[in-house]
């Protein structure tokens, strides 16, 4: 187990204390968690972009242009149903 000190300002020290007493639990493992979490999560968004690098790499990306020209296509026909309501 490796122990790191983080300096934080007053007003995020006291949000972390009010919410590991909310929760019954204690600043350093709400801290260590939300640590742990930020980790994974930078560890899937590199495997995905790495992943999305890949396919369009191997031309199976859609250009901006056109999705963005299905998605306003695709509101336009939502818009357009719900015109008379």
């Amino acid at each position: 187990m490796v122990r790191i000190s983080v300096d934080l300002p007053e007003e995020v020290a006291a949000a972390l204390q009010a919410a590991a007493r909310a929760l019954q639990s204690t600043p350093e493992t709400l801290a260590a968690a939300a640590i742990r979490d930020r980790v994974a999560d930078q560890a899937a968004l590199e495997a995905e972009l790495a992943q999305a690098e890949v396919e369009l790499e191997a031309g199976l990306g859609v250009p901006h242009d056109e999705v963005m020209q299905e998605m306003h296509a695709w509101a336009a026909g939502i818009r357009a149903r719900h015109a008379g309501r």
